[in-house]
């Protein structure tokens, strides 16, 4: 069902490696990132956010180290749906792309929320590690903010208490 790339030989790292040097060298002076073009095919279209979707589903750690993209080919029999990782892929990764497969092809019209729901609980369980960065992002970005809408309040409440001495020394008071 998955496949993953064998170990890289010798030969294929020495031609490799120099052109790794060379991307890195010019990373600096890429474009950002582009949207793919439409396909104008709904079908293609749908495909393509599948093959998305399933490779933020199975990247549970950030950093690129365990599913960075798929690909699906396409052979007589069946389709092969491959998966790249910057460090190969996992054992678990692989066992883990699996079941939501097999979770997957298990679906009918009928059973698909409670497919859904077992996808879900399978990726937050198996995602722990993302989660956890984007939960302390929140936290961190969360602080920030109630700290300053407390220096706000203080300053409103600091030009309120200025207008009312203001207001009393021109009423007489």
């Amino acid at each position: 069902m998955i496949e993953r790339e064998s170990q890289i030989t010798e030969l294929e790292s020495a031609v490799l490696y120099p052109r790794l040097v060379l991307l890195e060298a010019l990373t600096g002076f890429m474009d950002k990132p582009k949207q793919r073009a439409k396909s104008g095919l709904a079908i293609c279209e749908a495909r393509r956010d599948f093959l998305d979707s399933f490779a933020y589903l199975c990247d549970v750690e950030k950093g690129g180290k365990t599913v960075t993209a798929t690909g699906l080919q396409r052979l007589e029999k069946d389709n092969q749906l491959w998966l790249a990782a910057n460090e190969g892929i996992r054992d678990d990764i692989l066992i883990y792309a699996n079941d939501i497969l097999d979770q997957i092809k298990s679906a009918t019209a009928e059973t698909q929320s409670i497919i859904q729901d077992r996808i879900v609980a399978l990726s937050v369980e198996k995602c722990k590690p993302r989660i956890q960065v984007y939960k302390t992002a929140v936290q961190e970005l969360a602080l920030k903010c109630r700290m300053a809408l407390r220096r706000v309040n203080r300053d409103d409440a600091g030009m309120c208490g200025i207008a009312f001495v203001w207001a009393d020394a021109y009423s007489g008071s």
